[in-house]
């Protein structure tokens, strides 16, 4: 049993990646004695992983997004500058855009394709930057940091969906989504309290001379 099943694992893990309902036939004798029953339940439990992981991506940022846009008085307030409100607003949408393209990043980093990634990057920053120096000269002043922002998230974002192939579908497993949450979790807590240390004197600094 173990010679037949064992390539077939693979076949099917790779094929419930681009199929939506696959039918897998196995005969055992006993519901006791069941050769690879793990990994075939492992299979049928993350076959929509890649989908569950982009929409509870979009379903964060849109929080954090509406908790930035909610905040933006108050950081205004704090820092004692009342444009900020308007731009915080308007720059939080960065957030949603990065969140389309999570997962397409992904893929790219398990085909080890960091060329493409370098090339995106490198293209993003020199075309945004024209932009944002193209607005800077028009005179559009503390926007044109905004602009320069956005347009670069949008181009990668558009060059991750191109290059990385992969459309999301409308599947979505709350099982998956519980074991991605108790180890999302406690990935999250870890790189805010990084981050926290990391910029704090930023914060520091910027009320100082605000």
């Amino acid at each position: 049993a173990g010679i037949g099943v064992t390539p077939l694992l693979s076949m099917l893990y790779e094929e419930s990646k681009k199929r939506g309902n696959i039918y897998f036939v196995q005969a055992v004798q006993n519901s006791s004695i069941h050769p690879f029953k793990n990994d075939i339940d492992a299979i049928c439990k993350y076959k929509n992983l890649s989908n569950t992981v982009f929409y509870s991506n979009l379903i964060v940022s849109l929080l954090l997004l509406g908790i930035l846009c909610a905040g933006s008085n108050f950081i205004a307030d704090f820092f004692h500058q009342p444009v900020l409100e308007p731009a915080l607003s308007v720059m939080s949408v960065v957030l949603l855009i990065n969140a389309l393209s999570l997962v397409h990043k992904t893929i790219l980093i398990k085909k080890i394709d960091f060329k493409s990634q370098a090339i995106f990057s490198l293209v993003s920053s020199l075309l945004s930057g024209i932009v944002g120096i193209s607005m800077a000269y028009n005179g559009m002043g503390r926007w044109s940091l905004v602009g320069q922002q956005l347009s670069r998230q949008v181009l990668l974002t558009i060059s991750f969906w191109i290059v990385g192939k992969w459309v999301p579908k409308m599947m979505f497993s709350v099982a998956c989504f519980k074991d991605l949450y108790n180890f999302g979790l406690k990935l999250l807590a870890a790189n805010l309290i990084n981050t926290l240390f990391k910029d704090a004197f930023l914060v520091v600094i910027g009320k100082i001379y605000s």
